[in-house]
């Protein structure tokens, strides 16, 4: 019935991969995934975040480690923005004084129904595809590729 236009077809469910490459079409110039080392210190964390104008991180065990058994734990702005307010001083502490558990991950090829679980408990997932985490989707990615019509299938 549906062949004949008597019931409405499924919409095809997009992909962590289409928002993503939604993604880094309007900011060429980012990194796909910014990371910290895990021995840097708060003010560092901060300054990496404004600069490419994000609000979490990966903290990996070693600078440009993409493997995912590198990622150890997660920083959130507001995490930091808490412990900042707490204690000024904390700037120059390392950040290990304000990291969280790691990102929830997914595929690239997961459907965005999938991720939806994760982003309702958490600010952002890791994408990962073959070992590597390849990028990051943050609620905020999500609602701006809907927002941009790009979820009905366009």
């Amino acid at each position: 019935m549906a062949g004949y236009g008597l019931l409405d077809r499924p919409a095809r469910t997009p992909t962590v991969r289409e928002v993503l490459r939604f993604k880094s079409g309007e900011t060429p110039a980012s990194p796909r995934l910014v990371t910290v080392g895990a021995h840097q210190k708060v003010g560092q964390a901060i300054s990496l975040m404004q600069r490419h104008s994000i609000c979490q991180l990966p903290v990996v065990r070693h600078p440009e480690a993409e493997a995912l058994t590198e990622i150890v734990e997660s920083l959130h702005e507001r995490g930091l923005f808490e412990r900042l307010v707490r204690d000024p001083d904390a700037l120059h502490e390392d950040e290990a004084v304000a990291m969280e558990p790691p990102l929830a991950v997914v595929t690239p090829d997961s459907s965005l129904d999938q991720v939806f679980q994760e982003l309702s408990r958490g600010a952002a997932v890791l994408v990962a595809d073959g070992g590597d985490a390849t990028g990051l989707l943050t609620r905020a990615d999500l609602l701006e590729y809907l927002a941009g019509g790009r979820g009905a299938g366009g």
